[in-house]
């Protein structure tokens, strides 16, 4: 029964790490893609825009949040990153 109980807390825990990363990843490739932030952020408005008079994705204003939202943590994380980088090396 441990060993059971051990495996799921394993899967979860495995789980929820990729419910963290991927996401993040995926935001990465597409800011690397679009060359920056400026980039993502002008496919969004096209998207939008062309949602608005087009209508072919029922929730499209919730994927551009989803989008922001994950971008905004990517960036959190980079600032970390650094700062802790930069407390290291002094």
């Amino acid at each position: 029964m441990y060993a059971v109980a051990q495996f799921v807390c394993w899967l979860l825990l495995l789980v929820l790490s990729l419910a963290v990363h991927i996401p993040l990843a995926c935001y990465d490739l597409l800011e690397f893609s679009l060359c920056g932030v400026v980039g993502v952020v002008v496919l969004l408005l096209d998207l939008n825009s062309v949602n608005f008079y087009i209508r072919w994705v029922a929730r499209g204003m919730e994927a551009s949040a989803a989008v922001c939202l994950v971008g905004v943590v990517a960036y959190l994380c980079r600032i970390s990153d650094v700062e802790g980088k930069v407390q290291q090396t002094t």
